[in-house]
């Protein structure tokens, strides 16, 4: 069994999460809001499929495009899921992200 628990802790780390799954849908999360992903396995051929709920309700990820024929829209292909991630971690942190020497020090001086 898949196990995986991931924990934001307020409504500034679920809005960008929401946003970056591309689900935001412009409403700032109320308190006790919560992100929950969802592991499903298939019997008959062994795909991974995963399945974002956001407060309880599923929502279609839109960069799934390897839906679970005859069933739930909202289960994305975990090969889908991997590729929209790699797309959102850069590939060189400080040249994509602008980093200053303020905020990566050199110790070495």
């Amino acid at each position: 069994m898949i196990r995986n628990s991931i924990f934001f802790l307020t409504s500034s780390t679920i809005a960008p999460l929401l946003s970056a799954f591309q689900v935001f849908d412009q409403t700032y999360p109320d308190f006790a809001s919560n992100i929950s992903f969802e592991i499903y396995k298939s019997h008959n051929i062994g795909n991974v499929y995963i399945k974002m709920l956001y407060n309880g309700t599923a929502r279609k990820m839109p960069f799934c495009t390897s839906a679970v024929p005859d069933k739930s829209q909202e289960l994305c292909a975990l090969n889908d899921f991997f590729q929209h991630m790699d797309s959102l971690t850069p590939l060189n942190y400080t040249e994509e992200c602008k980093c200053s020497d303020i905020i990566n020090p050199d110790w070495d001086d």
